[in-house]
């Protein structure tokens, strides 16, 4: 919303109608428009349309395998026209190891959070479970889990999509790419 805000055309994609319509919901609320398409990221239907993409969000890693990663990529790659930008926000592998806490609590209201954190070291995966405490005692829980490349992996699987990494950053305001940054942002190129 915010790049539709600023005057550009901008198409949003999501494999959840449910998102997708809290999406159209607060672009009509802002005044902007954005085409929301449902589509799953590992099958794009676009063809050389765009100047730019951007990634943002932890929204890479959930799925099983790297083929299904490179398929999201290449898609991607894809959708750009020739020399086209891709923008993506990740986490730091080696921050979020080094910094490692199994355990987090966080309160909204009266809503406390509970998030348990596991690394599992042969798969390289981060996986965590969330359990959400109501004030009425009820409990709900949900799991996630997403593959921790380092960033020389991102980049192989960038190169087998068709994109080439330009540059890595530690922060979106440009900060160096080091151990101690919290994400790792990677700005690339279709080839």
């Amino acid at each position: 919303m915010e790049l539709a805000r600023r005057g550009f055309a901008v198409t949003g994609v999501d494999a959840a109608e449910t998102q997708l319509a809290r999406a159209r919901e607060k672009a009509a609320s802002a005044g902007v428009t954005v085409d929301y398409r449902l589509q799953d990221a590992r099958g794009l239907e676009f063809e050389s349309e765009f100047d730019a993409a951007v990634n943002l969000f932890l929204s890479f890693g959930y799925f099983e395998t790297d083929e299904e990663h490179v398929a999201m990529l290449a898609g991607i790659a894809r959708a750009l026209r020739p020399g086209g930008r891709f923008l993506m926000e990740f986490w730091n592998r080696e921050y979020e190891i080094r910094y490692f806490d199994r355990y987090q609590v966080e309160r909204t209201g009266e809503v406390v959070e509970v998030e348990e954190w596991e690394f599992d070291h042969l798969r390289g995966r981060l996986n965590w479970t969330n359990t959400a405490f109501f004030p009425d005692g009820r409990r709900e829980s949900w799991w996630h889990s997403i593959r921790a490349y380092t960033v020389v992996e991102m980049a192989a699987l960038f190169a087998r999509a068709g994109l080439r990494v330009d540059a890595v950053f530690g922060g979106m305001d440009g900060q160096p790419y080091g151990i101690e940054a919290e994400a790792a942002i990677f700005r690339a190129t279709k080839v």
